[in-house]
């Protein structure tokens, strides 16, 4: 069903058909040319009169709208907001703009009264709905995990695509040696007493020598 309380369009053969929000179940098409609506558009809200035509009226009051239809030689009379009457009445001078004149109003009245089987066979029950969300719960509550787990993964694999490209290389600790090691340094030279004999004996034997000469 439509969700306002008026619907309003137009047949193929240029009539405005209009469609009456009875019930929940329940709403009334009837049929008018355009020279049956085009005097009740526009009421004047401070006369607190009809405005309209043999068949149509409107009527606006401060906060209250009242909309009446002749059909089968009676009126049908609804009550309803201010607003429901202000749309109306834009959406009957937008249908009154495309409307062919001239033409002659039928007296048919159309009733829609099915639309409980079909909103009921649409509808999901309570437990169906409380899976559906339960689902949407679950892929959200998966989504919100993902993302924040996303940035620590892009983290670690860049550390490791780093590492591969430049390992690390341990490199020997050098040993330092200055240059300037033997600067300063003092000591004395000692030479073994045995030196002094091996000097003395040689002497000693040369002597020997030139004597037995």
């Amino acid at each position: 069903m439509f969700p306002n309380l008026f619907h309003i369009s137009l047949t193929d053969e240029g009539l405005i058909a209009l469609s009456v929000r009875s019930s929940e179940n329940r709403s009334d098409e009837f049929f008018f040319a355009k020279e049956d609506i085009v005097p009740a558009l526009d009421d004047d809200p401070t006369d607190d009169e009809w405005s309209g035509s043999e068949v149509f009226q409107l009527k606006r009051k401060r906060t209250r709208g009242s909309i009446r239809i002749k059909s089968q030689g009676h009126w049908v009379h609804w009550t309803v907001r201010r607003q429901d009457i202000e749309i109306l009445n834009a959406h009957l001078k937008a249908a009154c703009e495309e409307a062919e004149d001239g033409l002659e109003r039928p007296e048919a009245v159309v009733i829609h009264s099915d639309f409980k089987k079909t909103s009921s066979q649409n509808m999901l029950s309570q437990e169906d709905l409380l899976r559906e969300m339960r689902t949407m719960l679950r892929e959200e509550l998966r989504k919100c995990i993902l993302a924040l787990e996303a940035p620590s993964v892009l983290r670690k694999e860049a550390k490791q695509e780093e590492l591969l490209q430049h390992p690390s290389v341990t490199k020997p600790a050098d040993t330092f040696i200055p240059s300037d090691l033997a600067q300063g340094l003092e000591g004395t030279v000692s030479v073994q007493g045995s030196e002094h004999k091996s000097v003395s004996a040689l002497e000693a034997a040369k002597k020997l020598k030139e004597i037995k000469k």
